[in-house]
């Protein structure tokens, strides 16, 4: 959502969406913070069938900032199948095989890929019995 649909929607709300209160404000919004890459770590992890592992997500902005995403992040397993992976970045192998996990916000995703030799922003799971 933009930041002027965002505005909208409150004036929508709170009833001023009409009214000359609505046009009588302005609010400047700055984009030199956004969100250009995610990282996710461990890049790699191998666990028994039924344990967990936790991932981290670190999002790096356009002003070179860092932030930790880990509770805004939508997490994804590419084989929910093999893996589950939780809002907080949990990850419980549930059957043995590997699957890749990805974190994403804001349409930015962290690059996928299966164990055996991820790019830099990717995280994958191998489960065994």
């Amino acid at each position: 959502m933009s930041a002027t649909e965002t505005l909208e929607a409150i004036a929508e709300e709170s009833g001023y969406a009409n009214s000359p209160v609505a046009s009588s404000f302005y609010i400047i919004v700055s984009s030199t913070h956004t969100l250009k890459s995610i990282a996710v770590t461990p890049a790699s992890g191998v666990l028994q069938v039924g344990s967990t592992l936790q991932f981290n997500a670190v999002g790096t902005y356009s002003d070179s900032s860092t932030e930790n995403l880990n509770s805004l992040v939508t997490w994804t397993s590419s084989k929910k199948a093999i893996a589950t992976i939780g809002a907080s970045g949990v990850a419980t192998a549930v059957a043995t095989g590997s699957t890749s996990i990805s974190a994403s916000l804001s349409g930015v995703t962290s690059k996928l890929g299966e164990p055996g030799g991820w790019p830099g922003n990717t995280s994958g799971l191998q489960s065994a019995h």
